[in-house]
């Protein structure tokens, strides 16, 4: 999304510390654009897997952080 900056942040201490102006975090760059250049490398799907949706989606935003 244009125009959205993401700062990643490795515990929920450096978000409020992030917000409350003590600590820095530089934004994360294109993640997405990065991972639509591995699409390809992930050999597994859920094609045949039923029911569990926000379990899979859960699933395809860890590996799509990557």
């Amino acid at each position: 999304m244009k125009g959205l900056d993401v700062y990643p942040a490795g515990s929920l201490i450096e978000v409020i510390k992030f917000l409350s102006g003590e600590q820095e975090i530089a934004p994360a760059g294109n993640s997405r654009a990065k991972a639509a250049d591995h699409v390809d490398e992930y050999a597994d799907d859920f094609m045949d897997v039923r029911g569990q949706e926000h379990v899979k989606r859960a699933l395809e935003v860890a590996v799509s952080d990557g």
